[in-house]
């Protein structure tokens, strides 16, 4: 029996913070043993706007999780988002061993892959940002092309397309200073939709081609998956907020209030909101009268501008139509009422609706709700990658910390 490890993912959103500790074991299988979360103060769009505020939340979640499962955690994988991140296409090309000794050319091996990875990504960054993720999309090898794994594979030129997600180093900083404050260190950060996309999409959505759209509190993140790699990433800065902010503003009432009535009453689509009159507490304390139908028609006009942007950002890189899969919906925002039927209308496909698979082993049955497809996949996303986060350390040119499965320090002590 493989020896049980632990991990720790922490999905800082906008609204919300979200600490999972789960166990692991060689062969990739993990189980939740510890779930924390709450409500996100000083953060906007993904970004710290209040040091201060920001380590209160993060602390609250992490100790939700410790009490719950047992351990104390002292290194984490954290999720990164905002209108700071930017993708990029990129394409390297390098000779395969000694090309004047054999007609064929050599055998394509680790050092070759690697070097061609590292010329994909060979561009020039501002001193304040960084590559986060290299996302290989596909090799070629000679004129064979589509190839997902070229090692083994015998040529003399090798050619790699990749999508570069880069960061800015402030911000990433700025992270740090927060868990540095906990006594927390943080091994790796992991872009958000990518993660989510790791906790719901199958094998044939990312083979086949699909468009992962997760609807946050600050911002809406885009991931496309095209020929079993992505081709695509895009951040949109508003989310589920800002509806929230719209019904407080047009109704004249408070945040909490406004939350409450989106998630309640709240319809994507005004023409088949439930028609019921609703009372509740103005700004000025006194009982106010407003209907469904108008609530739902503050709703529908924001969701239709979040939606109609991230069409146009698709369709300036990728035809949906051709995409197998079309859309899948995740995030706190995909829970509206009917948003998935006004969501094909716009998209003019299928669309579903993304959560975590049930067949995962937790200690809280509440977690398989697309609000937490980000910090589930945050541990998905690590544990499939372990080599490449062994390899690479943070706040270099890989973007990602090393050293946490080859020694392990360990993650937790009880």
């Amino acid at each position: 029996m493989s020896e049980q490890k632990v991990i720790c993912g922490i999905d800082v959103g906008t609204t919300k913070i979200v600490a999972i500790i789960a166990e692991y074991s060689d062969d990739g299988n993990f189980s939740i043993i510890g779930i924390g979360e709450s409500k996100s103060e000083g953060l906007e769009r993904g970004v710290i706007v209040n040091i201060k505020d920001t380590i209160k939340s993060l602390e609250l979640a992490i100790k939700e999780a410790e009490e719950q499962s047992q351990y104390e955690v002292d290194s984490v994988f954290v999720g990164i988002s905002g209108d700071h991140i930017v993708g990029m296409n990129g394409m390297g090309v390098v000779s395969v061993g000694d090309a004047t000794n054999s007609s064929i050319g050599s055998v394509i091996d680790e050092d070759d892959k690697d070097r061609v990875l590292k010329s994909a990504q060979a561009i020039n960054l501002p001193s304040e940002r960084r590559v986060l993720h290299v996302l290989s999309k596909h090799f070629k090898v000679d004129n064979r092309s589509g190839i997902e794994e070229p090692e083994g594979l015998t040529g003399s030129r090798l050619e790699a397309e990749v999508h570069l997600v880069t960061s800015s180093r402030t911000t990433e900083n700025d992270f740090k200073t927060c868990f540095e404050e906990l006594g927390i260190d943080i091994k790796a950060f992991v872009l958000e939709p990518l993660a989510s996309s790791y906790s719901i999409l199958s094998r044939d959505e990312k083979k086949l081609g699909s468009v992962m759209i997760d609807i946050g509190g600050g911002t809406t993140d885009v991931v496309t998956w095209e020929d079993g790699g992505i081709t695509n990433t895009e951040i949109i800065p508003f989310g589920g907020e800002i509806i929230t902010q719209d019904i407080a503003r047009t109704i004249g009432c408070s945040i909490d209030i406004a939350d409450g009535l989106k998630r309640k009453y709240g319809s994507a689509t005004k023409n088949i909101a439930i028609d019921e009159e609703i009372i509740i507490d103005s700004v000025e304390g006194q009982k106010q009268q407003i209907s469904s139908e108008i609530l739902s028609s503050i709703i529908q006009a924001r969701i239709k501008e979040i939606l109609t942007t991230v069409k146009f950002k698709i369709e300036a890189k990728t035809n949906i139509s051709n995409l197998s899969f079309g859309v899948i919906l995740t995030g706190g925002g995909s829970q509206l009422n009917n948003i998935l039927e006004f969501a094909e209308d716009i998209f003019g496909c299928r669309v579903r609706e993304g959560k975590p698979s049930e067949k995962l082993k937790s200690i809280e049955k509440h977690i398989f709700n697309p609000k937490y497809s980000t910090a589930i996949g945050i541990i998905q996303y690590a544990i499939d990658h372990k080599e490449e986060l062994h390899t690479s350390k943070y706040g270099g040119s890989k973007g990602v910390v090393g050293g946490f499965f080859k020694s392990l320090k360990e993650l937790f002590n009880n």
